[in-house]
C-alpha cells in the first residue's frame, strides 16, 4: 500500500505538519492541544466553525476531513496518527523549512489562530 494515501492518512499528515493535532510552541500551552485531544464533536467543531471560521464552515470537503478525525474517540485518533507519523518517519528538512515559512507567514498566522480559535471555543457549543 506504498504511495497511496486514504484522505484520513492525508488529512492527519497535513494537520499534523501545521501542528493542529497535537499542538506546537505555544499552541500546546492552549485549553486544546490540538485536534487530536479535543473532547468536542464534530457538531461542537462545526458550530464554533461556523462562528468563527464561516469560510472553513462553508467548505465541504475541508469539513468532511474534520468530520472523519472528529468521528473517532480520542484515543483511537491519536492511534493513528502515531501510527501514521512512524509509518512516514521524519519529516525532510526542506519539507520542515516550507512549513515554518507557512506558519510565519501572515496567512498561516492568521489560519492557526483561527483554528486555536475554533478549537478553544467549540466545547462551549
Amino acid at each position: 500500500m506504498a504511495g497511496k494515501r486514504t484522505p484520513f492518512i492525508a488529512t492527519v499528515a497535513g494537520l499534523t505538519a501545521a501542528g493542529f493535532l497535537f499542538g506546537t510552541g505555544a499552541a500546546s500551552a492552549q485549553p486544546h492541544g490540538g485536534l487530536l485531544d479535543t473532547t468536542c464533536s464534530y457538531a461542537q467543531f462545526q458550530a464554533a466553525a461556523q462562528q468563527h471560521a464561516p469560510d472553513l464552515a462553508a467548505n465541504p470537503e475541508k469539513m468532511a476531513k474534520f468530520e472523519r478525525i472528529l468521528n473517532l474517540p480520542v484515543e483511537e485518533r491519536k492511534a493513528k496518527a502515531e501510527q501514521k507519523r512512524a509509518e512516514k518517519g521524519e519529516i525532510s528538512p526542506e519539507k520542515r523549512e516550507k512549513i515554518r515559512e507557512w506558519k510565519e507567514s501572515p496567512e498561516g498566522q492568521a489560519k492557526i489562530a483561527t483554528m486555536r480559535t475554533v478549537l478553544d471555543t467549540c466545547g462551549q457549543y
